[in-house]
C-alpha cells in the first residue's frame, strides 16, 4: 500500500490548524462588531468547521470546536469577556455547538476518508488490471448499452475513452469468431450460469490479440436476464509466452533427440522419469516396458552389480556419477557407453531430477583396446627384437620407449634421462664420430643413420644402429628428431660366428670336393628336371668331358646306344616315383670303349618331403660283368655235359632242395622243375617205397658225405607213361650243391 510522508501532511494540518484559527477570529470580530446573537454566531462557526473538515485532519477539528465554544463563552455569553455563563440557555447553546461540530467533523472527516479510500482503492484496481491487462464492464441486456467500462478494457479493445462507452455492435465486430462466441454465451444464459471463454479479437490496425472473458449474469425474480457484469483479460503476452515456451520445449525436444547419445531423467530416488526416442529405439522397449524392467535387463549382466551401486551411492551423497558400462542393443548386441548423470537442485539445495547422457563409445573403445593391444605388441616386438623408439632436441630427451630404457641401461621409474646422460654412455671411440655425423645431417636437414657402441656402466659393451628423421619448423629450426634405435649386439656375435662358421664350412667344402673327386666313383649332382649341375673329376676324367660338355641332358655322349632309351625311360620313371633307383648300363671312356657301370641315385628332399635335388654314383663294374659272362659260360657247357650223360642227374642245394635237373629227368619224368621239387608228396615215387626213399634221401643229406644205394635199398619210380621201372642204384655226392643220379 502506498503510504504518505509524514513531514509534508504535518506542514498541511499545521497551516489549515492555522486557517481555522484566523476564520473563527475573523467571524468572531464581525460579528462582535455587529452584535450578532450567539445563536447565529455558533451556526456561523458550524459552518466555518463544516468546510474545514473537508480538507483538514479531525484532531485539528476538534481544536477548533474547543477554540470556537470559548470564543462563543468569552465573546457572546453575557457577561463578555468573562467564561462565565450566567443563563441556562447560553450553556445548552454553546453545549450542542460543541456536541455538533464534533458530530459533523467526525462524520465529514469519515465520509472524506471514505472517498479518499474509494479514490485509492479504484486506483489500486485500475493499476491492478493495468498490470494484469484485465478490462471489466457492466451491459444492460435490455438496452445492450453498458453501463461501466473501465480504462484498461478501453485499452484491451482499442477504444477510445474520450468517446464514451462503445457500442455493443462495435465491439462484436472486433471478436474474430463472433458466432461461436454468442452461441456459447447465449447457452451459459439459458442455463443460468456464468460464461467463460477464450477467443481472438482484431483490431482496426490489424493488431490481433487473444482474451479470456467470464461474465456473470444477474437474473430477476421472474428469470429475466437483467445486468451481465464481465471481465476480459488480455492473454495475448502469455499466449506468446506459452507459444514461445513449447516452440522452446519442442526445440529442447529436437535437440534432446537429436543428441548423439542416450538421453534420460530420473526422480530423486533414482526412477526413471523420462528417456528419448533415440534410447528408446537403441533398446527396443517402449517406455512403460522401460519404467518396469529399468535398467536391470538394459545393462550388461557383468557390470550391472557395479554400475547400480555407484548410482546407488551418487543418489544417496548428491554427488554426479559417470562410468564405462555396456548397454544392450535391441538385436542383443552389448556396444560399450560413457555415461555421466548430474543433479539438478532447487534452492534449498535438494535434489530435484537426475539427468543422464549415455554416449556410444564402442569403435572408441575397441580402438583403445586395440591400441593398447598394438603398444604391448609394439612392446613386445621391442623386447623381442631389441628394437627402440626416442625422440629428442638440441636440448633434452623427449622420449624413451620402453625398450630403449634397456638398451642404454636407465631405469623407466627415474624419468627420462638427460641428454648429457645419454652422450656419456656411447663408446669413446665412437662418441666424437656420431656427433659428428648428426650435426652434418641436421645442418643439411636430412635424415641419417649411424652405429655406434653403448658401454654401461657395469662394463657391459653393445652394438647399435641408429636412424632418425629430423623435424624443422616454417622458419627452420629444429624441432625434435625422431629416432628408432636397434641393439645389434647378438647380430654382430651372431655375424662373427657366422664369418666362422663360413671360414670352416668352406674349408669343409673344399676338403669334401677333395675326397669325391678323388674316390674312384663316378659322382653327379641332378636337379628336379634331371640336369647334371655337378660332376666330379673322376666323371670327367673317365668321359673326357670339359664341365661345359659334362653339365646338362644330353645322355648319348656317355650312354651306350643300346641302353640309352632303356635307361631314359627308367629315370624318367624314378623321377615321377621319387624313389631311389639301382640300374647297370654301359658308359662310354674317353678313348669310345664302353665300360659296365652300376648306378645308384637317390633324391634329397627338404622338410616337407618334396625332392629337391638329386645325386648318383656309379662305380666301374666290368671285371664282374666279364667273370658274370665267363661263369654263363662254364654252366653252360657243364651243362650240356651233364645233359649228355645217359642218366637222371640232379642238383640240389645244401639243405637237400631240388635246383635242377638234366634233360634225361625232364624226359623221363615228363614235368617241370617246379613239379620235381614236390617229388615226396607227388606220385613221382611209388607210394610203397616212398617212406624208405624219403628216410634214405634224409640219412643222405644229414652227414654231408658221399652216398650209394643200390637197387635192394631202391625205390621204384613212374615214368612219362605211368609205368613203374626200378632205379638200380641211387648216389649223393656232397659239394656247394648235392649231385645225385637215379
Amino acid at each position: 500500500m502506498w503510504k504518505r510522508a509524514k513531514g509534508p501532511t504535518a506542514l498541511r494540518e499545521a497551516g489549515y490548524l492555522l486557517l481555522g484559527v484566523v476564520s473563527l477570529a475573523a467571524v468572531t470580530g464581525l460579528y462582535f462588531w455587529l452584535d450578532v446573537p450567539l445563536a447565529a454566531t455558533a451556526f456561523t462557526y458550524l459552518v466555518v468547521l463544516v468546510l474545514l473538515a473537508l480538507v483538514s485532519h479531525f484532531s485539528s477539528l476538534i481544536v477548533l470546536s474547543l477554540i470556537g465554544g470559548g470564543c462563543l463563552n468569552y465573546f457572546f455569553t453575557p457577561p463578555i469577556y468573562s467564561f462565565r455563563v450566567d443563563y441556562p440557555q447560553d450553556l445548552v447553546t454553546i453545549s450542542v455547538f460543541v456536541i455538533t461540530s464534533f458530530v459533523a467533523n467526525f462524520l465529514v472527516t469519515r465520509v472524506r476518508g471514505e472517498q479518499r479510500d474509494r479514490r485509492r482503492s479504484e486506483a489500486y484496481l485500475t493499476e491492478a488490471q493495468r498490470l494484469s491487462h484485465t478490462g471489466t464492464w457492466v451491459l444492460n441486456p435490455t438496452t445492450m448499452q453498458y453501463l461501466y467500462w473501465s480504462d484498461e478494457s478501453y485499452r484491451i479493445w482499442g477504444f477510445d475513452p474520450l468517446q464514451g462507452f462503445p457500442s455493443r455492435d462495435s465491439l462484436w465486430q472486433r471478436i474474430h469468431d463472433r458466432d461461436k462466441v454468442w452461441e456459447e454465451i447465449q447457452e451459459a444464459v439459458r442455463q443460468k450460469k456464468d460464461y467463460s471463454g477464450e477467443f481472438k479479437i482484431v483490431l482496426p490496425n490489424g493488431t490481433v490479440k487473444y482474451l479470456t472473458a467470464k461474465s456473470h449474469h444477474l437474473f430477476g425474480t421472474n428469470g429475466e436476464l437483467v445486468e451481465v457484469i464481465g471481465t476480459n483479460v488480455d492473454v495475448t503476452e502469455r499466449n506468446r509466452a506459452e507459444e514461445a515456451l513449447r516452440e522452446s520445449e519442442y526445440k529442447l525436444r529436437q535437440i534432446i533427440e537429436t543428441v548423439p547419445g542416450l538421453v534420460w531423467s530420473n526422480g530423486p530416488d533414482g526412477e526413471p522419469t523420462h528417456v528419448n526416442q533415440r534410447m528408446l529405439d537403441y533398446s527396443g522397449m517402449s517406455y512403460e516396458k522401460f519404467k518396469l524392467h529399468r535398467w536391470d535387463v538394459f545393462v550388461h549382466p557383468a557390470d550391472y552389480p557395479e554400475t547400480a551401486e555407484a548410482f546407488r551411492h551418487a543418489i544417496q551423497t548428491g554427488t554426479p556419477y559417470q562410468g564405462v558400462t555396456r548397454l544392450r542393443r535391441a538385436d542383443g548386441e552389448f556396444r560399450w557407453h560413457h555415461a555421466r548423470c548430474e543433479p539438478l537442485c532447487d534452492r534449498q539445495g535438494r535434489i530435484i531430477q537426475w539427468y543422464g547422457l549415455s554416449v556410444d563409445i564402442d569403435e572408441r573403445k575397441r580402438a583403445e583396446d586395440q591400441l593398447r593391444r598394438s603398444e604391448a605388441y609394439l612392446a613386445d616386438a621391442e623386447r623381442l627384437t631389441h628394437f627402440g623408439s626416442l625422440a629428442y632436441n638440441d636440448t633434452a630427451i623427449l622420449y624413451f620407449s620402453d625398450e630403449t630404457y634397456r638398451i642404454f641401461g636407465f631405469d623407466p621409474r627415474e624419468g627420462l634421462p638427460s641428454r648429457e646422460a645419454v652422450v656419456e654412455r656411447v663408446q669413446p671411440d665412437d662418441r666424437e664420430r656420431a656427433l659428428e655425423e648428426i650435426r652434418k645431417a641436421v645442418e643439411q636437414k636430412k635424415d641419417y643413420a649411424l652405429d655406434f657402441r653403448i658401454v654401461l656402466p657395469d662394463g657391459t659393451v653393445k652394438y647399435t644402429e641408429l636412424k632418425a628423421h629430423p623435424r624443422f619448423s616454417p622458419s627452420g629450426e629444429l624441432v625434435e628428431v625422431v629416432s628408432t634405435i636397434i641393439d645389434v649386439t647378438e647380430r654382430k656375435r651372431t655375424e662373427r660366428a657366422l664369418r666362422e662358421s663360413r671360414a670352416h664350412l668352406a674349408e669343409a667344402r673344399h676338403e669334401l670336393r677333395q675326397m669325391i673327386d678323388n674316390i674312384p666313383i663316378l659322382v653327379v649332382r641332378y636337379s628336379i628336371d634331371a640336369r647334371r649341375e655337378f660332376v666330379n673329376a673322376a666323371w670327367k676324367q673317365y668321359t673326357g668331358l670339359s664341365d661345359e660338355a659334362a653339365l646338362g641332358t644330353d645322355w648319348s655322349i656317355v650312354a651306350h646306344p643300346d641302353d640309352l632309351a632303356t635307361g631314359e625311360k627308367m629315370w624318367r620313371e624314378t623321377l615321377a616315383r621319387g624313389e631311389p633307383v639301382h640300374t647297370e648300363v654301359r658308359l662310354r671312356r674317353a678313348d669310345g670303349q664302353y665300360r659296365w657301370f652300376a648306378v645308384d641315385r637317390v633324391a634329397l628332399r627338404d622338410e616337407s618331403g618334396k625332392v629337391i635335388k638329386w645325386y648318383g654314383t656309379a662305380h666301374d663294374i666290368e671285371q664282374r660283368k666279364r667273370a658274370e659272362r665267363a661263369l654263363q659260360e662254364s654252366e653252360a657247357r657243364a651243362r650240356s655235359a651233364i645233359d649228355g650223360i645217359a642218366g637222371l642227374i640232379a642238383i640240389m642245394s645244401p639243405n637237400g632242395e631240388l635246383e635242377t635237373v638234366n634233360r634225361q629227368v625232364f624226359e623221363y619224368f615228363g614235368r617241370s622243375l617246379e613239379e620235381l621239387k614236390n617229388w615226396a608228396t607227388s606220385d613221382a615215387v611209388h607210394p610203397e617205397d616212398l617212406p624208405h626213399a624219403i628216410e634214405i634221401f634224409t640219412r643222405a643229406v644229414a652227414p654231408g658225405f658221399p652216398t650209394t644205394t643200390n637197387n635192394a635199398c631202391g625205390a621204384s619210380m613212374a615214368n612219362i607213361d605211368g609205368l613203374t621201372s626200378a632205379a638200380s642204384q641211387f648216389a649223393m655226392t656232397p659239394g656247394a650243391s648235392r649231385a645225385g643220379t637215379f
